[in-house]
């Protein structure tokens, strides 16, 4: 029928071709603008985060060329505590606060902030708190199975054996109660609230001799507290 179409009508079916052509054009130029953007301003920030830090930036790239780009409006959740934690949200503009589940405000972060490792590693399902944005607020969302895909689809063997070592250290970190149990607290490592700090935790290796100089209190990612284990 389309074929019958296009030689009744010549000039019309001519001006669709024509028509599709423009527009796939169009839709070419408007994803590599796009990409190049995003390679621009997001993947700096990829590769401050401590888990990208290592990544070639072929990767970042890939990553960053994914994400997924909302902007919450002022007093917007971002996402709840108990919310399915299937990424990583990073803050690209604004600022937002962490609340506990009665609202109490544990700190402000900025842009350069992502939340969603442990989910990341797959040792966490469900959001441990709420995300709440102070002001107009831009996050980047990076899908988990997506990121996975990314990885092992691109041949990035040493990235994957390299998250999959983290991914253990942390479940040993956790079953431990790592590093909160080294602490006169009076808990357990069975603790769920010990287990999650441990989850969350990053290990140092100081090798002898080195000098191990501590994160600063101003970093995208607030204060940071250290326990000599």
């Amino acid at each position: 029928a389309i074929v019958a179409a296009c030689r009744e009508y010549p000039r019309v079916c001519d001006s669709l071709v024509e028509l599709f052509v423009n527009r796939a054009e169009k839709n070419r130029k408007d994803a590599a603008e796009r990409a190049a953007k995003l390679k621009r301003e997001i993947t700096p920030l990829l590769a401050e985060i401590g888990l990208f830090r290592h990544f070639p930036i072929e990767l970042l790239n890939k990553l960053a060329c994914n994400v997924s780009i909302a902007v919450h409006p002022q007093n917007t959740k971002i996402f709840e505590m108990g919310d399915y934690a299937d990424s990583m949200v990073i803050i690209t503009l604004g600022q937002v606060e962490m609340r506990t589940k009665h609202g109490d405000v544990v700190g402000t972060f900025g842009v350069g902030s992502s939340f969603g490792e442990a989910a990341v590693l797959g040792l966490l399902t469900v959001r441990p708190a709420t995300l709440q944005a102070t002001c107009s607020t831009q996050t980047a969302e990076i899908n988990c199975d997506l990121m996975e895909a990314m990885i092992k689809d691109g041949d990035f063997k040493m990235e994957a054996r390299a998250l999959e070592f983290l991914r253990n250290e942390r479940r040993t970190q956790a079953n431990l109660g790592l590093p909160m149990s080294l602490l006169n607290l009076q808990t357990t490592p069975s603790d769920w609230s010990i287990k999650m700090v441990a989850v969350c935790a990053t290990r140092l290796v100081v090798p002898p001799r080195a000098i191990w100089t501590p994160l600063p209190a101003d970093g995208p990612d607030g204060p940071v507290f250290s326990v000599l284990a």
